[in-house]
């Protein structure tokens, strides 16, 4: 590879490290957006982080086949960078990923409480038709 190869191999570097970077954004966004149950901002969000793994994808294409073996100090560099941002990128995915699991759990527990509290109130009126019955007044040893 030619020193000109190697700046533009550094440049296309460059450009996917700040979309990882963007993701990471996004990313920390996204878990805002959960705590909040924002939903119409969390599916911004996620067009946003496709449009951004398109624009990896894209470049990753145009990357020379044996980038990876480029002994260049500064790609050397950002091989690493890449590398150290995809891990931290990966980790907050994790994290929102449990985010999410945690939510879903918790809407299926309300679920579960609101569908008992409908069979409780559908019960109680189908056993007194509607109206409350009131019986006479007995003592605890069954007379009136």
């Amino acid at each position: 590879m030619t020193e000109s190869d190697h700046s533009e191999l550094a440049s296309i570097l460059d450009a996917q490290y700040d979309d990882y970077q963007a993701m990471m954004d996004i990313g920390h966004r996204q878990r805002n957006c959960l705590s909040r149950n924002d939903l119409p901002e969390l599916d911004d969000s996620f067009t946003q982080m496709q449009a951004c793994m398109d624009r990896i994808h894209m470049r990753d294409s145009s990357l020379p086949h044996n980038w990876q073996q480029v002994a260049d100090p500064a790609i050397v560099e950002r091989r690493a960078d890449l590398r150290q941002i995809i891990g931290e990128l990966d980790r907050i995915r994790q994290l929102n990923e449990e985010s999410v699991r945690n939510l879903l759990e918790d809407t299926k527990r309300d679920l579960k409480r609101s569908q008992s509290g409908h069979r409780a109130v559908r019960n109680y009126l189908s056993h007194n038709s509607g109206a409350v019955q009131v019986h006479d007044a007995r003592f605890y040893d069954g007379r009136k």
